[in-house]
């Protein structure tokens, strides 16, 4: 069997950990908009307007009052109902197609434009 001779090496008596230089804040000014003159603290690298996440609107299992044009006439009706289903598509989203059943009636309808009608305050929540 051949020998293998050691080397010594040094090796520091423990492990140190690496600290990462802190990110340095900058200040920025308000907009003119607001209410007050504050500064507000900005970290390198992000955005200097706050962004917003869309908030989706969920409407299966939700109680709703929708106008409709009534045939002929032309006038407009609020109807109540409830969505039942989502039938295509993801609930909130602007494709999404839903079953609804409306108060009175044998049948449920197929409602294509749910978020549409409910952008343009034609949908409103009975359940708030």
């Amino acid at each position: 069997m051949a020998k293998i001779e050691s080397e010594s090496f040094d090796v520091p008596a423990r492990k140190t950990a690496v600290k990462k230089p802190q990110a340095k804040k900058r200040k920025r000014q308000c907009d003119s908009s607001s209410d007050s003159n504050e500064d507000v603290d900005i970290l390198p690298g992000t955005s200097r307007t706050p962004t917003s996440r869309q908030r989706v609107v969920k409407f299966v299992g939700r109680r709703i009052y929708h106008q409709w044009i009534v045939d002929g006439t032309g006038t407009l009706e609020w109807y109540s109902g409830t969505v039942l289903a989502v039938v295509s598509g993801l609930d909130g989203s602007d494709d999404a197609v839903y079953e609804v059943q409306y108060d009175g009636e044998d049948d449920s309808f197929e409602v294509d434009h749910l978020i549409e009608d409910f952008r343009a305050s034609q949908v409103k929540f009975i359940d708030v």
